[in-house]
């Protein structure tokens, strides 16, 4: 991968499926440059140096039940910390990835960054998918509520 590389989030077309990660704010784009990284997330740029702590989370999912589980999916998130202290999270598994590319811009962050991997139980997934999914709905109906009170 060159430098000044800028690697820009897939569409729900270009991907073929829903992302892996949902969020309301996902990371748009990555940007490589030879001193640091930069992010883009909802209009607004942050760099990261190189060194900086990258997690990578991987699980295995399975699809289907017990012994019928025909497919193993490895998901991997990478979450990035910003000297900020903020967590920018996106998805580069092998299937239905947040960005093109994702198995060079994996081995950037092996190479480039200070890596903490960390491997997931399928109970620890499940209570995560649970936690982002209450949350998105609290959103949501926070937002239904502030529609509603103004007559929208």
């Amino acid at each position: 991968m060159e430098n000044d590389s800028i690697h820009r989030r897939l569409s729900f077309r270009e991907r073929g499926h829903f992302t892996n990660y949902p969020t309301l704010r996902p990371v748009r784009e990555l940007q490589f440059l030879p001193q640091e990284m930069r992010i883009l997330q909802c209009g607004r740029s942050v760099s990261v140096p190189y060194g900086s702590l990258a997690i990578i989370r991987e699980s295995y999912i399975a699809k289907g039940y017990g012994r019928a589980a025909y497919a193993w999916l490895k998901r991997t998130l990478v979450s990035v910390v910003a000297p900020n202290g903020k967590r920018y999270t996106f998805d580069l598994s092998g299937q239905f990835p947040d960005f093109k590319e994702s198995v060079a811009i994996l081995e950037v962050f092996k190479t480039k960054f200070n890596v903490e991997i960390q491997k997931e139980t399928l109970k620890q997934v499940k209570r995560r998918n649970l936690i982002s999914s209450i949350s998105l709905f609290a959103a949501l109906a926070v937002m239904y509520m502030v529609l509603s009170h103004y007559g929208i």
